[in-house]
Order: C-alpha cells, then structure tokens, then sequence
C-alpha cells in the first residue's frame, strides 16, 4: 500500500488505494469483533422458530375444535417462551422503525 504511494507517478491514485486499503481492514476488524455473522446466523435461526410456530397455528385454527383448545393455547405459549429464552434481542431502534411502518398500515 505504501510502496504505491511512492512509487505511483499519480499521487492521488495511491492515496486513494491507500485509504480504500486501510478502511477495510478496519471494517473487517470490526465486522469480526461485534460478531455481525454470528448474530444474523441466530436471528436468522430465531425466524425458523417463529414460522414454525406460525405454522403451528395455522394448523389450529383449521383443525379448530373446543375440545383441544385449551391445550393447543398452552403448547404455542410453552413453544413461544423457550424460543425468546434463546433468541437474541432485536435492537430498539429497529423494533421502533417496525411499530412505525406497522402502525402506517393499519
């Protein structure tokens, strides 16, 4: 990177893949030290859980009875507390922004 900067005849040519250079590898120390990958792979691990709860009810609701209604309520709930227990928590700023455009809609 350095060797560019003296050697380039075009200064501003080597300044440039100079600095292009060092902003990435600070982006990637960074990137590496809030472990961005892993909390997108649990997140992403957290929407399996959801939708398979949705599919759940979904079932329920087509298959609706009074007789097993009772139990079905306690299982999604049951199903729902262990998968919050391990997801991550979203962020305030993007649940705010969610509400928001939820909010828009209705």
């Amino acid at each position: 990177m350095f060797y560019v900067m003296t050697t380039s005849p075009n200064r501003a040519l080597g300044f440039v893949v100079a600095t292009t250079s060092v902003v990435a590898a600070v982006l990637g120390g960074l990137q590496t030290f809030l472990h961005l990958s892993d909390q997108a792979a649990a997140h992403r691990a957290a929407a399996v859980e959801y939708s398979g709860i949705r599919r759940y009810l979904e079932e329920v609701i087509a298959n609706y009875s009074s007789n097993g209604t009772h139990h079905d309520v306690t299982a999604l709930r049951d199903r729902f507390d262990d998968i919050t227990k391990g997801s991550p928590a979203v962020p305030r700023r993007i649940w705010a922004r969610t509400e928001e455009t939820l909010t828009d809609r209705t």
